[in-house]
């Protein structure tokens, strides 16, 4: 539809592009700048294009994705193997955009910021990333995000996957569904003061777990996730972190071993990292108990008095104050876009709804 360019409040619904050559994507548009606008429906049919709705955009703020397809990867925005900060997407919600297989149900190799990235999936033989792959991710929520029949060892991730990074995030209600399922919430990006909740991994293939941290994980709290008995509620390079009240511990993968300096982990059945420095694990059945578990809460995640890890005098967690505003951005912007474009179709109401 667009190739560079400036579009103010423009709607893209229902473009399908086929018969493209390697690299191309994007039925709405091709580089440029995107301000207010609405993205839906739209199709990459070629394998090895990237990008349902846009490839490659320079700016787009304040835009709607919804229900967008691509037949490689990032059913709603991609680019191909450029540097994910060149293209930046801000103030924005995606919902119900996927691909068929193979990884990044919404997003590849892109910057977002302030964005809510809600029911991305990968329907078979996943990879990387039911939500995105490569993805640069700020001030962001990732939920209801699914990655399906993962099929390569060490691959995975319900949200994220296969670099990137994720700052002052919330990962919640994802999932990695398969026989060799590995990172419920994230594999191989790099997290800091980051909430992961509620996220689930459906088998141990691979070591099951919710982290998979090929890069370190710092200043993060990762808590009531759900993973196979015997499996790993985190695996890989942990500092300043609280990882409390999954159904599993953090457990040494022989692939990947486990180090941990200045955190707490618990767990009520599982066996512990053996790397550690600096660290309090509490005894199995004495779980650590939270003030609140709603990130909006003033008491978010804080350790109540009666918490035997208070009582270890364990660390707290400072970044909670971060989940709070990064949650509450993200509920303002999804209520905003609900008013503003309720009218827009079923898709986006549905969308809206589950979201909401």
């Amino acid at each position: 539809c667009v190739y560079g360019g400036t579009c103010h409040s423009c709607r893209f619904v229902q473009n399908v592009m086929s018969n493209l050559t390697y690299y191309c994507g994007g039925t709405g548009g091709y580089g440029g700048k995107y301000y207010d606008c609405y993205f839906a429906s739209n199709k990459v049919v070629n394998y090895l294009c990237r990008g349902g709705a846009l490839h490659s955009p320079v700016l787009a703020s304040n835009c709607v994705f919804v229900a967008n397809w691509s037949g490689d990867s990032a059913g709603a925005v991609g680019s191909y193997n450029n540097p994910a900060e060149k293209y930046l997407i801000q103030d924005s919600f995606f919902t119900n955009n996927w691909i068929n297989s193979g990884g990044g149900g919404c997003l590849h190799s892109v910057t977002v910021s302030n964005c809510v990235i809600n029911g991305s999936h990968v329907d078979q033989n996943g990879t990387w990333g039911g939500a995105g792959i490569n993805v640069r991710a700020f001030d962001s929520v990732f939920e209801y995000n699914v990655l399906h029949g993962y099929h390569y060892a060490y691959d995975g991730g319900g949200a994220l996957g296969n670099g990137g990074c994720a700052v002052n995030c919330i990962f919640r209600y994802n999932q990695d569904l398969g026989s060799t399922s590995v990172g419920g919430a994230c594999v191989g990006v790099a997290m800091t003061n980051c909430l992961v909740y509620g996220n689930y991994t459906e088998s141990k293939g691979y070591g099951g777990c919710t982290v998979y941290a090929t890069v370190p994980v710092v200043n993060c709290t990762i808590v009531s996730n759900t993973v196979p008995s015997g499996a790993a509620a985190c695996a890989g390079t942990f500092i300043n972190c609280i990882i409390a009240d999954n159904t599993t511990d953090v457990w040494n993968f022989s692939q990947l071993t486990s180090h941990m300096t200045n955190c707490l982990f618990c767990t009520t059945a599982g066996t512990s990292a053996l790397d550690t420095n600096n660290c309090i694990r509490v005894a199995n059945g004495a779980k650590v108990k939270f003030t609140s578990l709603d990130p909006e809460s003033e008491d978010a995640f804080r350790l109540t008095r009666r918490s035997p890890a208070r009582q270890k005098r364990s660390p707290t967690c400072g970044q909670c104050r971060t989940f709070r505003k990064s949650n509450s951005r993200a509920c303002t912007l999804r209520r905003s876009l609900a008013e503003r474009l309720g009218d827009v179709g079923e898709n986006l109401a549905e969308g809206l709804r589950h979201a909401l």
